[in-house]
């Protein structure tokens, strides 16, 4: 048996994957909870929404998903990660739609290196006037 396998007499520490565990003959993948916890919050309240709307594409690909024999959060998980690459693809299209000439985000066609540049010294700030004197309060009876 080569070195590494899993029938051979390795150790356990040398043959199993660092991103899954094994309990009771079924895989327990270790999903990665690092990255941008807005962003995924923002993620999983967009799946929650769809799966709770019977008609949305999204509920149809969960149940898709629990059909082929997925559990809930498996299922919920493909929903996610779909959702993430429609997002993906939608913010790079309209990044390639911003692009102007040459491919640079923020092209314009005039050159701003001519332009004037307008500064104002220290000297020409108006300076604050003095604050106006507070008035007593009247008595009250």
């Amino acid at each position: 048996m080569s070195p590494g396998s899993r029938t051979g007499t390795t150790s356990p520490a040398t043959t199993d994957r660092p991103d899954d565990k094994v309990s009771a003959g079924h895989p327990a993948y270790c999903v990665n909870i690092k990255g941008n916890r807005k962003l995924n919050h923002a993620m999983h309240m967009v799946a929650i929404t769809q799966i709770r709307n019977r008609r949305s594409p999204g509920r149809a690909r969960y149940d898709r998903k629990l059909t082929e024999t997925k559990t809930p959060n498996e299922a919920l998980r493909a929903l996610k990660r779909r959702i993430s690459d429609v997002t993906y693809r939608q913010l790079r299209l309209d990044a390639e739609l911003q692009a102007g000439p040459g491919g640079q985000t923020v092209t314009t066609l005039q050159s701003s290196v001519t332009a004037p540049t307008l500064t104002t010294g220290s000297s020409d700030k108006p300076q604050p006037g003095p604050e106006p004197e507070p008035r007593p309060l009247a008595p009250t009876s």
